[in-house]
């Protein structure tokens, strides 16, 4: 869980906050790269949309020239965003549940009770299948939370925690 320290402010979190946990999961190296390639190709047809805009809208030149200025910052923004995402995202497995914090502007600490747990799902994306990874979906008992998503497990990892998960919960039955 986040801790700050008291002289620091809720969009600063300490050192300890980014540490990994006990029972952090391995985060899949490529996970960096699937960030950047989508945040790239939202860009780029964000770009693509704002430049038809504003050529339509300012003329040929000056449009041009607002989409040669916009689409720069959107690729830079969206590659350093995939990387602030990357360096706060942790999943850990506790004794008593999974807790998943996320968030680059807007942060948040989820936790699921071992208890909630309904069922869980193990996907691949083109890109995931690529590079052998994989996300757990671990569906709860919850109105709120009905899924927790874990992106960017090795495969291997997500079957073996999909199994360790719906062990647990037979055992509590």
């Amino acid at each position: 869980m986040i801790e700050l320290a008291p002289e620091q402010s809720a969009s600063q979190p300490t050192a300890a906050a980014l540490a990994p946990l006990a029972g952090e999961l391995t985060r899949h190296p490529r996970l960096l790269t699937v960030w950047q390639v989508r945040n790239v190709v939202r860009a780029l047809i964000a770009s693509t949309a704002l430049g038809v805009g504003a050529i339509t809208l300012l003329g040929g030149s000056i449009g041009a020239g607002f989409a040669g200025l916009v689409t720069p910052a959107l690729l830079a923004f969206g590659w350093w965003h995939a990387g602030a995402a990357y360096a706060r995202y942790r999943a850990c497995v506790l004794d008593d549940g999974i807790e998943l914090q996320s968030g680059v502007f807007w942060r948040s600490v989820a936790f699921v009770p071992g208890l909630r747990i309904q069922h869980t799902e193990v996907n691949q994306g083109p890109l995931d299948r690529r590079w052998g990874m994989a996300q757990l979906i671990v569906y709860t008992a919850s109105v709120k939370l009905g899924a927790l998503r874990v992106l960017g497990l090795p495969q291997a990892e997500a079957l073996a925690l999909r199994d360790q998960l719906l062990k647990r919960g037979s055992d509590a039955v």
